[in-house]
């Protein structure tokens, strides 16, 4: 995963950015208890709704993950955007900094 440009000043705790001053790493999540879509329980349907998803806002607590994604259609298919609030806990779940992660797309 990576976010949108970044600028350190933006941050209370230092973190290094990619060279592309974004925040780069990998997500966790030990132990799934739940998933929940706008609070209803999803944990055997936890699949891509659309051709592709941005995070619009991602918020981590010890045992709780809150991830709200735009999701998007791309041609040929319809052209579509939708919204999902999803709430995910979990024993443990963590953010692991990795500013020169190798990304297939650059």
């Amino acid at each position: 995963m990576q976010s949108a440009e970044m600028h350190a000043e933006d941050f209370q705790n230092p973190i290094i950015l990619s060279r592309y001053h974004r925040i780069k790493g990998k997500l966790h999540i030990e132990g799934l208890i739940s998933i929940k879509d706008d609070k209803k329980n999803i944990n055997n349907d936890f699949r891509m709704l659309y051709d592709g998803a941005g995070i619009l806002h991602l918020e981590l607590f010890i045992h709780k993950l809150q991830l709200d994604l735009e999701w998007k259609n791309y041609p040929p298919h319809p052209d579509i955007t939708a919204y999902s609030f999803y709430e995910i806990e979990a024993e443990k779940i963590w953010w692991e900094n990795i500013p020169d992660l190798k990304d297939p797309f650059w």
